[in-house]
């Protein structure tokens, strides 16, 4: 599996079939991924990767009695946890061409003034972002690991749900990552740039073993 994914990252060489080759070897070792499964990613050094993806909130938007009790009951969440956990935020470059096609779309079809107006007024907004660099999104991700053994899926799938439960009762939305969810995040994590205007692998494709 991942064929497509390293496909992607593989560094590209105009030279002779030993440079190629060379290449081809070092882009492989760099990735420290093995295979990718059914949401569970398993990396050389035999260890076994899932996925929590969190949704942020907007604690602006809340008091400051809120934000105490988010902060706190978070806080509990953490500490009760017997295991190593990494959490992991993901800027993504988000391409607005689309979005400012649609509304100069709707400018030009309607007809009421004030309406038009507006729509024109959010379409200097969106091309000022756009051309200023601030068109941003950022997600964030929970990772946890154990070493690979036969039971390891159901061991990791176990925490995995048990924390996202305990991060939802906290008020944070959190979910387990599919494999298509991995493979994006993976994308978007070696290909920053190019994860803004292109698309992540519909799927890993045929497993690409490493060269050695």
């Amino acid at each position: 599996m991942l064929k497509k994914l390293k496909n992607k990252l593989r560094v590209s060489s105009q030279s002779g079939k030993v440079e190629k080759d060379k290449e081809k070897k070092a882009a492989q070792e760099w990735i420290p991924i093995e295979d990718l499964r059914g949401g569970f990613i398993y990396l050389h050094d035999k260890r076994v990767v899932v996925a929590l993806a969190v949704e942020a909130i907007n604690l602006s938007l809340l008091s400051d009695g809120e934000k105490k009790k988010i902060i706190t009951a978070l806080h509990e969440v953490i500490n009760g946890c017997q295991y190593p956990m990494q959490w992991l935020s993901l800027g993504r470059n988000v391409d607005l061409d689309g979005y400012i096609t649609k509304l100069e779309e709707k400018a030009r079809q309607t007809e009421d003034y004030i309406r038009k107006n507006l729509l024109k007024g959010y379409i200097r907004q969106a091309a000022e972002m756009a051309a200023g660099g601030e068109t941003l999104e950022r997600r964030f991700y929970i990772l946890l690991s154990q070493p690979e053994d036969k039971y390891v899926e159901g061991e990791l799938l176990n925490k995995a749900r048990e924390l996202a439960g305990d991060l939802r009762g906290v008020g944070l939305k959190a979910e387990f990552c599919s494999e298509r969810q991995i493979l994006d995040l993976l994308f978007t994590f070696f290909q920053p740039v190019r994860a803004g205007f292109e698309k992540a692998p519909d799927s890993p494709g045929p497993y690409l073993p490493p060269v050695h």
